[in-house]
This record gives structure tokens, C-alpha cells and sequence, in this order.
């Protein structure tokens, strides 16, 4: 009888062990189905935080030459509070900043003095949707600005409201970065001359700002 040739040996090991895994194990299909994308849960920004912010402001006025606009740089505190939806979850939260101003002086095209603002301050409310770790948000609240000049002229506070938005990022759970725009509405623009009291002179600024806050 011939010997049996080594490749028809091999093919018949082969199969034997084929079937034998077979038997011991039921084959799993489910390697050849696309593995389903894990949804991961979305990031929670309820809590404090503090930071820093820098930017860049103008003001205007009637009846006042345009500002040349200037820098500003402060700092920023506040606390979110998350509530989850029924599709994305919704983030509310109260904010106090304050910044100081450099440059932002204009003179009138009367003589009526002229405004160089110096300090604005905010207490804002914030209300965004959570996209991951994005929050696009809107914000609106309160601002008072002080001004200040060598002369009586264009010196003291006004308070008006301020609206605005912006978008934060969360970079790693505790340090996340932001910018945002406000349009401030001040009111009369202010002044220490007696016989221009009844003068209506609106002021109006607009800010855009970019920050880091640490929250905690």
C-alpha cells in the first residue's frame, strides 16, 4: 500500500482540528458586525469657577468724535448650575467681572468735555446647551462703567445693561478657555456741566473678549 502523500497529511490534521475547535467552542459572529460607537456621557459644568479674560473694547457716543478704541483685561467668577433635557442638557449660571480699560479716551465735537472710561463691571446671567465639552451660551445682565479725566469733564459712573454671547471649551475637566462679545447700553455719556444736564448723549460700547476660567 503507498504511503500517504505529506500534504494530504496535513490537510486531513488540518481539518480534524477545525472541527474539533468547532465543537468545543460555538463560532461567534459578532466580529463581523461593526462594533457599536459608545456615546459618551456629556461633560458637567455645574459648579464655580474664577478666571482671567482679555480683550478689546470701543466706545461712542453722540455727539462725541469715535473712539479709537483700547485694550482691557480682568477677571471673572461665577456659578453654573446643569439641568439635563430631554435632548441636550441646558447649563444656567450668574457672573461678576470686572476690567480695566486703557486707551478708550474720545473727545467731543463740542465742548462739552470729552469720556476716557477706565473700569466696566457686570453681573451677568448666562444660559447655554452643553455639546460635549462646547458650551455655546447667551449672556445679558447689568453694567456700570467709570470714567475718568484731568478735568471734571467726563468723569463718574453710569449704569446700563449689556447683552451678548460666547462660546467655552473644556479643556481638560478643571481648565477651560472662552471668548465672547457683549453690546453695552450706557445711557447719557456723563458730565459735570451744569448747563448740559438735559443733553442726551447715549453711550454705547462693544467688547470682545477671550479668557481661561479653573473651575471647582
Amino acid at each position: 500500500m503507498p504511503a500517504p502523500h505529506p500534504l494530504a497529511v496535513s490537510a486531513a490534521v488540518t481539518t480534524l482540528l477545525a472541527v474539533t475547535a468547532a465543537q468545543a467552542e460555538p463560532f461567534d459572529r459578532s466580529w463581523l458586525s461593526p462594533a457599536p460607537i459608545a456615546s459618551s456621557a456629556s461633560f458637567s459644568w455645574r459648579g464655580g469657577y474664577a478666571g482671567l479674560h482679555g480683550g478689546f473694547a470701543r466706545f461712542s457716543a453722540d455727539n462725541l468724535a469715535p473712539a479709537q478704541g483700547g485694550y482691557l483685561a480682568g477677571a471673572q467668577g461665577g456659578y453654573n448650575v446643569q439641568v439635563s433635557g430631554s435632548t441636550v442638557p441646558a447649563v444656567f449660571g450668574i457672573e461678576l467681572e470686572g476690567s480695566y480699560l486703557w486707551r478708550q479716551t474720545s473727545r467731543p465735537q463740542t465742548a462739552a468735555g470729552s469720556i476716557a472710561p477706565r473700569w466696566i463691571g457686570a453681573a451677568k446671567l448666562r444660559t447655554g446647551i452643553v455639546l460635549g465639552r462646547f458650551l455655546p451660551y447667551a449672556t445679558a445682565g447689568l453694567a456700570l462703567v467709570h470714567s475718568e479725566e484731568p478735568v471734571a469733564d467726563g468723569r463718574g459712573w453710569q449704569i446700563g445693561y449689556l447683552y451678548g454671547g460666547g462660546l467655552e471649551y473644556a479643556v481638560t475637566d478643571t481648565v477651560s478657555i472662552k471668548a465672547e462679545y457683549n453690546y453695552l447700553q450706557l445711557g447719557r455719556t456723563p458730565s459735570d456741566n451744569r448747563l448740559e444736564f438735559m443733553s442726551s448723549r447715549p453711550l454705547t460700547a462693544q467688547t470682545i473678549k477671550a479668557g481661561a476660567n479653573i473651575r471647582f
